[in-house]
């Protein structure tokens, strides 16, 4: 029996500390307190979650909202190499928590929207996305920079590689129920 194919956005408030007042800046101290910005619970829970469904779903595609690592640099005013370094701590910090959790995956830095997309227009264009659907496996995604600076959302990638693998669903999981045009926390 075939399995559906989902493709999985976890939202960054849901898994790391998103609003905290302050952040490390350098890449060493990013590096050495990771953890301290990463919801352990609520990953361990995502986790078992993911697990129960494995036996009925493919999911090639789990992205994760990367919560300060990438937001608060932003908003700083980082330069975006610094920004992806951040990202690249949070993924594969991830990567080792969600193996510990029992969730096979990978994240491949040649992967990474900072090394393998580029924007044409309005369009976001995966240089290597054969690559990455010959990938047999979950790949770990998140958000990021390009080169050329532009922020590349979780949700956009999400939309993307949900028609580009051809999905039968596609799942953003955030902590706030609804659908919203503003923040709902910020916006009644």
């Amino acid at each position: 029996m075939k399995k559906d194919v989902v493709c999985l956005k976890v939202g960054g408030s849901v898994i790391t500390r998103k609003e905290v007042e302050d952040f490390p800046i350098e890449i060493d101290e990013i590096r050495n307190r990771a953890t301290e910005f990463i919801k352990l619970r609520a990953v361990r829970r995502v986790s078992e979650e993911i697990k129960s469904t494995l036996n009925k779903i493919r999911l090639p595609i789990l992205i994760l909202g990367v919560g300060p690592f990438g937001h608060y640099l932003v908003k700083k005013g980082l330069e975006s190499r610094k920004v992806h370094a951040s990202v690249f701590i949070f993924a594969k910090t991830m990567e080792r928590i969600l193996k510990k959790f029992g969730i096979e995956c990978r994240y491949i830095e040649r992967f990474s929207p900072f090394s393998s997309m580029k924007f044409e227009g309005d369009g976001l264009v995966f240089e290597k996305l054969e690559e990455m659907k010959k990938f047999d496996g979950t790949l770990l995604l998140t958000g990021d920079v390009s080169k050329d600076g532009k922020i590349v959302s979780g949700d956009l990638l999400l939309s993307k590689l949900s028609v580009e693998f051809r999905a039968n669903r596609a799942v953003a999981a955030t902590d706030v129920d609804g659908l919203f045009t503003k923040d709902p926390k910020k916006h009644k």
